[in-house]
């Protein structure tokens, strides 16, 4: 028997209005009576979609990060940090930033906004810079010891068992070895199995040579790109999670008619 193929045109206007997050497009199609039978697959063969489509979402939008300090006397402190993006699209110049110095990207101007950039009660803030390279596309991340401030002074980006915003870190080329675990923060962990060199844990200087970062990321990234176009059915599939493959797009499901 001949594969049959049956085409669906479909467009924004028809997302669900109620009941559903506003970054998410679901539609719920009205087939007033033809039915598709004994579907066995189903697949996107042409999507547009233009620049106006979120590239920071609820989903992901949120980097944390700690700064951990090790005394003179070999004491450790520690601090939590996090810093939430506005939801949109951004270019990456505009979010990163292509220049080591300056808070004019959405991160450094957030960053540079925080208050109480100290561990404890130090004599001055710390500071954090992101840099994205023009010709390697790699971020890079300068961390910088407040002025006569002493110790061992690191910068830590964090993730946790459960947060899908670890995805954004990800987005940002880091790899996911070099993120550290939230729950791994405790001043008696740290006491006890703080030594370097220690993935996760980037030292933080007072003063930087040109081109020196406190960390840059292993993978080259553009934040531009849409990382894919995913296609579910509560019909075909749990309706639950997002699936995909790379049998030329298709998505296996049990057969089934759409109604």
């Amino acid at each position: 028997m001949a594969t049959k193929f049956q085409y669906l045109h479909v467009n924004s206007s028809m997302r669900s209005k109620s009941g559903s997050n506003g970054e998410d497009a679901k539609l719920e199609i009205n087939m007033s009576g033809h039915e598709i039978k004994d579907v066995k697959s189903v697949a996107v063969k042409q999507f547009t979609i233009n620049n106006s489509s979120f590239n920071i979402t609820s989903h992901k939008d949120t980097l944390k990060f700690a700064i951990v300090r090790k005394k003179t006397d070999g004491t450790i402190d520690y601090k939590l940090f996090t810093l939430k993006i506005p939801n949109g699209y951004y270019q990456s110049v505009d979010l990163i930033g292509n220049s080591t110095e300056g808070p004019t990207s959405v991160i450094n101007s957030l960053i540079l906004a925080m208050e109480g950039k100290k561990v404890k009660t130090e004599s001055s803030s710390f500071s954090v810079v992101f840099n994205q390279d023009p010709g390697t596309y790699r971020v890079s991340i300068k961390a910088t010891v407040g002025s006569g401030n002493t110790g061992e002074w690191w910068f830590v980006p964090l993730k946790g068992r459960n947060d899908t915003n670890d995805g954004l870190w990800l987005d940002f080329g880091l790899d996911a070895s070099h993120l550290t675990d939230v729950r791994d923060l405790s001043v008696s962990y740290l006491e006890e199995n703080l030594t370097m060199p220690r993935h996760g844990f980037y030292e933080m200087y007072s003063s930087y040579a040109a081109g020196e970062t406190t960390y840059t990321a292993a993978n080259p990234t553009t934040i531009e790109k849409i990382q894919g176009l995913y296609l579910t059915s509560d019909a075909l599939s749990s309706g639950s999670t997002y699936q995909t493959n790379n049998n030329n797009g298709h998505l296996q499901a049990k057969p089934c008619n759409i109604l």
